[in-house]
């Protein structure tokens, strides 16, 4: 089934580190993510489990939160809101949406995720949505992969990975994101060293 519409396709890094999943024994970076949970609160709160444990094993920690004020900039998380009555011009074919380049909001569109799925894999395909639009969010660039959990276009055999728990980032995502993951701290840190008055000379 294809459900996810390429956008742009960004050139591969030559050269780069390999980074393996490290089964979530250590944790690399924390990352806010705020969520409403409106209706079926269930799926969405086993589709938290599901993301949190593939970012775990990739050394981030998801600390999830319910109120989007928790998640007001980009240092401080990322707001992920749901529509439930998605306009069909909006992405079409799409199931949610990012702005990587802004790093801060997604938007997920439920009713098309609902009607693309079982209700019982409902919470598995929102899990594998949210992981992708926030690995888009960290990578904080415009691109998808060949295969694994960034393509654009998701087939059966990613839907059958998804069922067995197996369908990841392949190593240039792992890269790209945890790249991006420095990029955002470091961001955080100098915004917060320019609004404390001791740090920036401000008198």
């Amino acid at each position: 089934m294809k459900i996810l519409a390429a956008i742009m396709i960004m050139t591969g890094l030559a050269g780069a580190r390999e980074i393996r999943p490290n089964n979530g024994q250590t944790v690399k970076q924390i990352v806010a993510a705020c969520i409403s949970f409106g209706g079926n609160a269930t799926s969405i709160l086993q589709a938290r489990i599901i993301a949190s444990k593939i970012y775990a094993e990739i050394g981030v920690k998801i600390q999830w939160h319910n109120d989007p004020r928790d998640c007001v900039s980009p240092r401080d998380g990322i707001v992920i809101t749901f529509f439930r009555d998605t306009p069909a011009d909006l992405h079409p074919g799409a199931l949610a949406s990012a702005l990587p380049f802004e790093r801060t909001h997604i938007v997920l569109f439920h009713d098309r995720v609902m009607t693309a799925t079982t209700q019982q894999m409902l919470p598995t395909l929102v899990a594998y949505v949210l992981v992708h639009e926030i690995g888009h969010i960290l990578q904080g660039v415009v691109r998808h992969s060949e295969g694994g959990i960034m393509k654009a276009r998701w087939e059966r055999t990613d839907f059958d990975e998804m069922r067995r728990g197996s369908l990841r980032f392949n190593n240039l995502d792992l890269i790209l994101i945890h790249d991006g993951l420095d990029k955002r701290s470091a961001a955080g840190s100098q915004a917060s060293s320019s609004d404390d008055p001791k740090r920036s000379g401000a008198q």
